[in-house]
């Protein structure tokens, strides 16, 4: 590589940083299988071999940390992007970070587009060349970057539950997506749950767990009389013949929830509470 090249994407390079975006009609490239392809519209086939395809994504988005994305592009010549889609129906559960495998963007919030972390590519950093006068950024605030960064982590790190756990839960699963941001009083007290958190006791192997749900509000939420809406959750979830003999559900904050038991909990996030049959 020329002296002049690697000055020129060394200098461009310094402009980005982690959460910036471009919109614009962009590809996203995977591999596939042309034996069995998974994605609509793609023609089956008997080649072997594993083959390629581009498509169209909204807009592209930086998920490479800032220093490594302004390191010399002979020590860290690879950067990653992720897709941007428009996710109009599930926008609030991502919003909230209950949807892992997505991230809301702030700077686009208007138009509900979201980071899709299932669809991440490698490119060159000078790729970012072409792409440096359509940059933009998605988070503006210190506050804004680092909830992203933590939810790129939370992404590989999530908890994998038991899958007696995931079947039990089921029922609640579908009771809480389908009433989030209802204007009833199960809808808005749900819009206020900053997040789920259980604790397995003594712990996920034993042969009788008993579990504690805390459905964590924002700061200085009122909430009243929301015991009732808290037994009809709990009521939700049919132990059967699974090793969870006890099962308690509480209302917290960030105030009131110990770090003991924020440590020994674990987030619950709705993808979590899916399963293949």
């Amino acid at each position: 590589m020329k002296e002049n090249t690697i000055e020129h994407v060394n200098r461009i390079t310094k402009n980005w940083q982690q959460g910036d975006y471009v919109i614009g009609d962009l590809m996203f490239l995977f591999g596939y299988n042309p034996c069995c392809p998974l994605k609509e519209g793609i023609e089956k086939t008997n080649d072997q071999r594993i083959s390629f395809i581009e498509d169209h994504v909204y807009g592209l988005i930086l998920l490479s940390q800032t220093c490594d994305v302004r390191r010399d592009c002979r020590d860290r010549p690879y950067i990653e992007m992720a897709a941007l889609q428009i996710e109009s129906k599930k926008y609030e559960l991502i919003r909230k970070f209950r949807m892992p495998s997505y991230v809301a963007v702030p700077a686009l919030a208007t138009d509900k587009i979201v980071v899709d972390l299932e669809r991440v590519m490698t490119f060159e950093k000078s790729s970012l060349i072409l792409l440096d006068a359509a940059r933009k950024s998605g988070f503006t605030t210190p506050a804004e970057l680092k909830k992203f960064s933590w939810a790129l982590g939370r992404k590989r790190s999530r908890f994998a539950f038991p899958d007696e756990f995931t079947t039990m839960m089921g029922p609640l699963k579908k009771r809480l997506i389908e009433k989030h941001g209802k204007n009833t009083k199960e809808g808005l007290l749900l819009t206020l749950v900053q997040e789920i958190r259980v604790r397995a006791a003594p712990d996920w192997g034993n042969e009788n767990v008993a579990l504690t749900f805390w459905f964590v509000l924002e700061e200085n939420s009122l909430v009243s009389d929301a015991n009732d809406q808290i037994e009809e959750w709990r009521k939700l979830i049919d132990k059967g013949n699974s090793p969870y003999t006890k099962i308690d559900m509480q209302l917290a904050d960030y105030q009131s929830l110990t770090a003991k038991d924020y440590i020994e909990s674990d987030p619950l996030d709705l993808e979590a509470l899916s399963m293949t049959n």
